[in-house]
């Protein structure tokens, strides 16, 4: 039947069901899912009709603004595919837990838990999803060597849009039983390690030809997969037209994953904020990948990745905090946390263009050494390299802004190393507290691909007024460096934890920082322009008054 709506009624159902359904039930129809009291034979219209199996409800022919409500507390085996269906705007097609309490769909042995293909206007939340190994998948409709928490496909050329996932709880999804060993773990290059028989947290995918926009992930957990918790994809890796706009990933949380925590490739208009990552690229599940960088983006345009933490990356490659990946463009990482990664706080690949990092705190980042615990590479205070792909003539990055951030390294660093290629042209190395213990060292591998001539004249690299420890060899050859404030900003807890910890005493040494101009050559600059109007603390900055670091000195 449908659903009427008197006065007295919707009071009843408040009472009963909570306000929560309101929107779902009363846009379209409800239809009720119980695992242990339901049927399959039911209608599925009222609770005391409910449907049993998630393969009944997958196969119903749901209309704009229809509602799926599975019973709280209780477990679904199985996947639930909406299959191209479409809500409206105004009247999604909605799943979620019919109280408070999440319903759980266990995805064991099946492509996903929650399956949107091909669909649009449809909204997932309240739900805990998890998919730890059981038999090979070979449902057509899912990737055969992958499994995944959430999925979503389109492949059939068409566009869609309008996704909303929130308030979801996705864990334990592995491809393999536990038990399994996967070959080469950390080393993060080879095929049979990067891309096949892994689990994922939310996978969303595109074919070459079909596209998706308007996504928003929010609140959402995920923890313990083999490899990326929350992964946009297209599989046109190089197109020079994004078929993925319009993406939103808002304060989630990331941690314990085999690989990557947030990644976004091929996409346009991304917003990625308030996330935090933790743990991501570890090796503690023989079923791991066991590398991974907190968040990152290849070839990704016109992106803000603010206001997020990223902690504890590892891995023998990569596994920065953030990182810029190949072929992006205006992207900017502002006001993060960036703490105790194996890989660098600054990490820019080739044929990156007009992208900054700025008003970011780093701590103990970059401390993986090659040859030692897996070390492959160095890791790095930033690093500006030319690769870009197997196989691809390095090139870049170009015109890139490094400016008002705040570096702090420990005790535990002999050396800090950073890695500034000859393909570079164009950086900007500005009113940046770089407060290291140990020493700093330019390019301690001197390969053919990172020796640069005078880097100011052939490469247009420079650095302005940037405070450090002590003064270095490389800040004469090949660097010039300018205006350098040689002082200790007096930290108020220097090797603590939080941003506060790095609010800097010395007032006289950071306040002498300089206007922020476009590089020579450069007729963009960066998204949004060089002024902010806050510190990382949220604190009000005047313009007028420069400064040294993330923080303004009090």
């Amino acid at each position: 039947m449908k659903i009427i709506v008197l006065h007295s009624f919707v009071f009843f159902l408040v009472y009963m069901v909570g306000a929560q359904q309101l929107d779902g039930c009363f846009t379209g129809q409800c239809y009720y899912v119980d695992a242990s009291q339901g049927a399959d034979a039911n209608d599925g219209l009222s609770p005391g009709s409910a449907f049993q199996s998630l393969e009944r409800v997958s196969a119903l022919e749901l209309q704009a603004g229809d509602s799926i409500l599975l019973t709280s507390g209780q477990t679904f085996k199985g996947v639930l595919k909406i299959k191209n269906k479409s809500g409206t705007a105004s009247r999604p097609i909605v799943v979620m837990s019919s109280g408070e309490t999440k319903a759980i769909i266990d995805g064991k042995g099946f492509g996903a838990a929650v399956a949107i293909l091909n669909s649009s206007f449809v909204t997932v939340k309240n739900l805990e999803l998890t998919a730890d190994g059981g038999r090979p998948v070979k449902d057509a409709d899912f990737e055969k060597k992958h499994r995944a928490g959430l999925f979503f496909m389109a492949d059939d050329g068409g566009t869609y849009s309008d996704l909303v996932f929130e308030d979801l709880y996705i864990h334990d999804v592995y491809y393999n039983d536990k038990g399994y060993t996967r070959p080469n773990q950390g080393r993060g290059v080879l095929k049979e390690h990067g891309h096949d028989m892994y689990g994922w947290g939310a996978r969303l995918v595109c074919s070459k030809n079909s596209g998706l926009s308007n996504v928003t992930v929010k609140r959402c957990r995920v923890e313990r997969t083999s490899h990326t918790g929350i992964r946009f994809f297209h599989r046109d890796l190089t197109g020079s037209v994004p078929f993925v706009k319009n993406i939103n990933i808002l304060d989630c949380h990331v941690c314990n994953t085999g690989g990557p925590g947030i990644t976004v490739l091929v996409a346009d208009q991304v917003l990625i904020r308030g996330c935090h990552t933790q743990n991501t690229g570890i090796a503690n599940d023989a079923r791991h990948r066991g590398q991974g960088t907190g968040i990152w983006g290849f070839n990704m345009h016109n992106a803000v990745i603010e206001k997020n933490t990223v902690t504890g990356a590892r891995g023998g490659r990569d596994a920065a905090g953030i990182h810029i990946d190949s072929y992006s463009s205006n992207v900017l990482v502002q006001y993060n946390l960036s703490r105790q990664n194996a890989g660098a706080f600054v990490h820019i690949c080739g044929s990156v263009s007009n992208s900054t990092y700025r008003y970011n705190l780093s701590i103990n980042d970059g401390y993986r050494r090659r040859g030692v615990k897996g070390g492959r590479v160095d890791g790095f205070i930033f690093r500006l390299f030319g690769y870009v792909l197997p196989g691809v003539e390095f090139k870049g990055p170009d015109n890139v802004y490094i400016y008002n951030n705040t570096i702090y390294t420990g005790e535990t660093f002999k050396d800090n190393v950073f890695l500034i290629e000859k393909t570079v042209k164009g950086a900007l190395f500005a009113n940046n507290v770089v407060y290291t213990v140990g020493s700093i060292v330019h390019n301690r591998e001197r390969s053919d691909d990172a020796v640069l001539g005078d880097a100011q004249k052939n490469n247009l690299v420079f650095f302005k007024n940037n405070l450090f420890r002590r003064e270095f060899a490389w800040m004469s050859d090949p660097f010039t460096v300018t205006g350098t404030v040689v002082a200790d900003p007096a930290f108020v807890r220097a090797g603590g934890d939080s941003i506060e910890d790095y609010i800097p005493k010395n007032r006289q040494a950071c306040s002498q920082g300089i206007q922020i101009e476009k590089l020579p050559g450069d007729t963009e600059g960066p998204v949004g322009g060089f002024d902010v109007e806050y510190d990382i603390l949220g604190r009000k900055i005047d313009p007028s008054k420069s400064f040294i670091g993330a923080i303004r000195p009090n």
